[in-house]
């Protein structure tokens, strides 16, 4: 059933969750379990190319499109057309991350009308809570479609609940963050029909998927959606590409909204943050060549090649344009090597889990998507949640986000949950693994009588 978001906010424990993680540091030696890909190192190849765009003057002397301009918007575009092999083609926005393309693109649709505060937000099962203080903000109100024992609603309930509130915008997290979970495509294929009856739009949010989590059939649908006009796309390289602190990420859309949604970042400033956009259209080029084949690239090399003098008109006249099909050629090589190694990680990391844990869970360990896995166990005593968080962190040095980072609703099954990344360093992953396996095993671990304090 729906659940309405409650006074305590999630967002707060998650960053009262980090404050307590940088007290614990200062005595143990910790190990972030939870932690995004943005915590940890991003591929080397991107770095280097990060690099060139300074050492090339690429991005810093921007003022104006430039580099952030038309021809990165159309590598972005034209990646989506290929990986469906579609005709007809979508349009991006460059925006400054994940979160500020999610403000920009509700505050665009509610300035036009296309949405209104009078009707309802609703998000597709728990999540992290971006959502539920954006709503906030804007003053529409929030449910989330939720069910008391799976972490995802059946699609029966979806469907009622967008029946019953005819809700305005729908939030579909693609995998779903924080359990990893894809459902069939049949599932996706009810909720856009679903939303399309009573005029919902609805905004996918892909941050936490993978280069290789590409479901080609899902793709098109979503793909097809987008054309029509009555769905977005929000990504970014946050979280697939390990570059939180640099705020660049884009918006899907058709080319209706273009325009008016260019304009509402005119409003906001000058224009999206620029530096790592050329970055941002090679990592999408280089998964394109992860899913079908580097050869099936080479037409943006040449693309690049063709037109580098033509990129950077807006530079000064001394401006020595760098050969960026060179760049680009060199790069993408480096990167689908690191990609699959990550890879490797996360598949060793989620084979550990489900050799120490996979008897004991409450709930089965899911990975149809991205780096995040939920793992509950029968000792995750709802009433002991903080108690073990603090214990763990100040005494074990084990830095863990629990359910109630991502829910504030009622816990009926008086089990919490642990997210868990996998994309942490093989052998410190064991290292936590092994002290929660221990931890959570004793009877004798701190209960809510013992609580420690924050900071």
């Amino acid at each position: 059933m729906p659940t309405k978001k409650t006074v305590a906010d999630p967002s707060d424990k998650i960053y009262e969750s980090f404050s307590l993680f940088i007290e614990a540091a200062r005595s143990v030696k910790t190990v972030h379990m939870s932690a995004g890909v943005n915590w940890q190192d991003a591929s080397p190849a991107i770095i280097s190319l990060l690099q060139k765009e300074l050492e090339t003057g690429l991005t810093y002397k921007n003022y104006g499109r430039s580099a952030g301009g038309k021809i990165i918007t159309d590598i972005l575009s034209y990646v989506e057309r290929d990986i469906v092999s579609a005709k007809n083609k979508i349009d991006s926005v460059i925006v400054n991350g994940a979160s500020d393309g999610a403000h920009v693109l509700c505050s665009y649709l509610l300035e036009s009308g296309i949405i209104n505060k009078t009707q309802t937000g609703i998000m597709i099962g728990y999540a992290f809570p971006i959502y539920s203080s954006l709503m906030e903000k804007l003053g529409i109100d929030y449910t989330e479609v939720m069910n008391t024992s799976t972490i995802l609603p059946s699609i029966e309930q979806v469907e009622s609940s967008i029946h019953t509130i005819h809700p305005s915008l729908i939030i579909l997290p693609l995998p779903h963050n924080p359990s990893g979970i894809i459902r069939e495509l049949a599932y996706y294929r009810r909720i856009f029909t679903a939303a399309r009856k009573v005029n919902a739009i609805v905004i996918v949010d892909r941050v936490c998927l993978m280069p290789w989590d590409t479901h080609i059939e899902l793709n098109e649908l979503i793909y097809h959606e987008i054309a029509l006009g009555s769905t977005f796309v929000i990504d970014s390289m946050s979280k697939s590409n390990s570059l939180a602190g640099i705020r660049i990420g884009y918006i899907l859309t058709n080319h209706e909204h273009l325009s008016p949604l260019e304009k509402e970042i005119r409003y906001r400033n000058l224009n999206p943050t620029v530096f790592g956009t050329p970055t941002m259209a090679l990592c999408r080029v280089g998964d394109l060549a992860l899913l079908k084949g580097i050869a099936f690239t080479q037409k943006y090399i040449r693309l690049l090649t063709r037109y580098s003098k033509h990129f950077w008109l807006e530079y000064p006249s001394d401006f020595t344009p760098p050969n960026l099909g060179a760049i680009a050629q060199q790069f993408l090589a480096s990167y689908i090597r690191d990609q699959q190694q990550l890879k490797q990680r996360i598949d060793i990391n989620f084979n550990n889990i489900n050799k120490l844990f996979s008897t004991r869970v409450t709930q089965p360990i899911i990975l149809d998507g991205g780096f995040n896995v939920l793992l509950q166990l029968p000792e995750m005593i709802t009433e002991n949640e903080n108690n073990d968080q603090l214990v763990l962190a100040k005494k074990y040095g084990i830095c863990i986000l629990t359910k109630n980072c991502f829910h504030s609703g009622h816990n009926t099954n008086n089990n919490y949950f642990v997210r868990l990344s996998l994309t942490i360093p093989e052998h410190d992953f064991l290292r936590g693994l092994t002290t929660l396996y221990d931890y959570y095993k004793c009877t004798k671990h701190v209960t809510v009588d013992q609580q420690l304090k924050f900071g």
